[in-house]
């Protein structure tokens, strides 16, 4: 009886203490496995807010700066003048003394056209002119001392009169049959060939003064309040000599627009005593159209565009993080921009490294400087 007593005391305190290790009542296994996925979760997002990338940066502080205004447009080049040499009588031509693409100077001597008929002509008037001349002197005398009728004497000074006339005006004809170069430059055309019988007023070559070109381009109807005649700079290049440079003024500018294009024709010259530009080569022209100071100048790299417009990266006033601003750009000069809206002196942008950035991007700044 005492056996079976104590098996049954042992058998309540085995019931008893399993009893005391089960879970406790709404708290199952499934309940503790999701607490267990919560904290994995949350000590991720933890995990990732202190390794949020930082991007290093260089910026720049919008202080005044300065920036030039151009308009871009091409022209071309031409001779400072173009003249087509002309035979002023017609006739032989006798001699020629050039041929294409000659260099001549001032007073040189071109062609001479029927002038052998002309001296032969002169050398016979001369002739007759030494007898008439000499017979009004003596008349002259005569009518002095009152030994000659004054109307013989009248037709002897007008016959005398006329002659002389006479040989002047051959002498001129003489000159013009001579042609002579008016100034230094190219012969670029050559019209007609020795022995040829030409018109009066034929064309005997073309010739070009090139010492100094007229550069010739195309303003914009809608700027054309900006260009003023001898005062408006303009920088030329050359695409067949890029590394050349020409800075001039607009020497003049049309007053009637070319209605296809809405474009007024300006020109300026440029100096070329060594003749190594020739007439007809392409130019890039930069006008200046105005020059903005105290205004927010920024490197291009630093605005970047998007669907809805220009916009930079701002370092915000704790330094350590950046804002996304619109812009409104204006002018530009070489690697420069003009900022005309969006922006605040003493305001820092970030120049580099930002292609990479969002909004409330976390930055490390590794350079910092003034606008210049």
């Amino acid at each position: 009886m005492k056996k079976f007593l104590l098996l049954f005391i042992l058998l309540c305190f085995v019931l008893f203490i399993s009893g005391c290790g089960k879970q406790p009542a709404g708290k199952t296994a499934a309940n503790i496995s999701s607490d267990t996925s919560a904290s994995a979760e949350e000590r991720k997002k933890n995990a990732e807010k202190d390794n949020v990338k930082v991007f290093d940066v260089q910026t720049e502080q919008v202080i005044p700066g300065k920036l030039n205004d151009y308009v871009q447009v091409v022209g071309a080049t031409f001779p400072d003048i173009k003249m087509n040499l002309s035979s002023f009588s017609g006739g032989l031509v006798e001699k020629l003394y050039f041929d294409a693409g000659s260099f001549i100077h001032k007073g040189d001597t071109i062609a001479e056209i029927d002038l052998q008929l002309l001296i032969i002509q002169l050398n016979k008037f001369m002739a007759q002119f030494e007898d008439v001349k000499n017979r009004y002197e003596k008349d002259k005398k005569l009518l002095e001392s009152n030994a000659i009728a004054k109307n013989k004497f009248i037709e002897t000074k007008s016959k005398y009169e006329t002659m002389l006339q006479e040989i002047e005006q051959i002498k001129v004809y003489i000159d013009r049959a001579i042609i002579k170069a008016p100034f230094d430059g190219y012969i670029t055309q050559k019209f007609v060939e020795m022995g040829e019988i030409i018109p009066q007023g034929k064309a005997i070559c073309s010739l070009t003064k090139m010492d100094r070109l007229r550069v010739k381009f195309e303003l914009p109807s809608k700027d054309i309040g900006f260009f003023s005649e001898g005062m408006t700079s303009v920088l030329i290049t050359f695409d067949a000599y890029p590394k050349d440079r020409k800075i001039s003024k607009i020497n003049t500018i049309s007053r009637e627009i070319n209605t296809l294009n809405l474009t007024y024709e300006a020109e300026a010259f440029i100096e070329n005593q060594d003749y190594k530009y020739k007439a007809g080569l392409l130019t890039r022209v930069q006008v200046m159209k105005q020059s903005n100071s105290n205004t927010v100048v920024l490197p291009k790299d630093a605005v970047l565009d998007y669907e809805d417009g220009h916009k930079v990266f701002v370092l915000n006033v704790d330094g350590k993080t950046v804002s996304l601003r619109k812009i409104q750009i204006g002018a530009t000069e070489g690697d420069k921009i003009q900022v005309t809206k969006g922006l605040e002196f003493g305001e820092n942008v970030i120049v580099s490294g930002q292609k990479e950035l969002y909004e409330g991007a976390k930055v490390r700044i590794f350079d910092s400087r003034a606008n210049n």
